[in-house]
């Protein structure tokens, strides 16, 4: 097996491995970020919030959704993810930073980092 590299551009996820490209949205929302979790094609994507549901999902190397992150809280949406020494950290509108757990997308830990 290949490896899988994944990236977003012009709205859409990006899925190429060896000579094969794959590019579209996740469900149906428009795509603002996405970052790679390992060599297989697994990543973290950063949704369009105005999809009206939760906007961090986790999708494998077929845009197949595994899990979706519960939002972060009360009308506050997720506007970043990242990975930090091994950890998955997503920010959030209103200046939260969640660590999540890249195997279930349950958060881990919150702190306000405004």
């Amino acid at each position: 097996m290949s490896k899988a590299a994944v990236w977003a551009e012009s709205g859409q996820l990006c899925i190429g491995s060896g000579t094969s490209l794959w590019r579209g949205d996740v469900e149906g929302a428009a795509v603002i970020a996405a970052v790679q979790l390992n060599d297989a094609g697994k990543a973290v994507v950063l949704l369009d919030q105005k999809s009206g549901r939760a906007n961090l999902v986790c999708v494998d190397s077929k845009a197949r959704v595994l899990w979706r992150a519960a939002d972060p809280g009360d009308q506050d949406w997720w506007t970043s993810a990242h990975v930090v020494a091994g950890r998955l950290l997503a920010n959030t509108w209103f200046g939260f930073q969640l660590e999540i757990d890249s195997e279930n997308g349950e958060h881990l830990s919150r702190t306000f980092v405004k």
